[in-house]
């Protein structure tokens, strides 16, 4: 399970006492607490669930130090000491993300959803919300729900 991973990486950085691993023991023991709150022993989809939101957490942090619509760019203005430490604050949240990432499963790609759909098709599983279902059921967390939509839309017209 997921949160047993999570726990396993917690005790790693820990043992490991490097000041780089600092920040991501204490990433880990929040996201664990959060998880845990209300289940001792959460499912994975409740773990991702939970990641992703502090990945979206992270996104808005980073926006408050670029001038750019999108969080992960940051634009630099100048070498002036306020620009430095947007520039830091903005590092760390993106090391976040990026570290928080890699727990999240790969994500399925246009070509193998739409698969996934024919097969649903031919097996008389027909419309948006009994195959949005399966989607759920069979490869939670691993694709994109409004990608997973239109193609089914698109491919049921026809």
């Amino acid at each position: 399970m997921l949160i047993d991973k999570l726990k396993e990486d917690m005790k790693a950085e820990f043992k490991a006492r490097e000041l780089r691993g600092l920040w991501r023991k204490d990433l880990l023991g929040v996201l664990i607490g959060d998880c845990t709150r209300d289940k001792k022993q959460p499912d994975d989809s409740e773990v991702l669930q939970m990641i992703k939101k502090f990945i979206k957490n992270s996104e808005i942090n980073a926006s408050y130090f670029t001038t750019d619509e999108d969080p992960r760019k940051f634009i630099k203005i100048s070498d002036s000491e306020e620009d430095l430490h947007k520039f830091r604050k903005w590092s760390e949240f993106m090391s976040e993300i990026t570290f928080l990432e890699s727990y999240l499963p790969k994500q399925m790609d246009e070509e193998e959803i739409r698969l996934i759909i024919a097969a649903c098709i031919l097996t008389e599983t027909y419309g948006l919300g009994p195959i949005m279902k399966h989607f759920k059921e069979c490869f939670n967390g691993r694709y994109d729900a409004s990608m997973v939509s239109s193609c089914i839309k698109e491919m049921c017209k026809n």
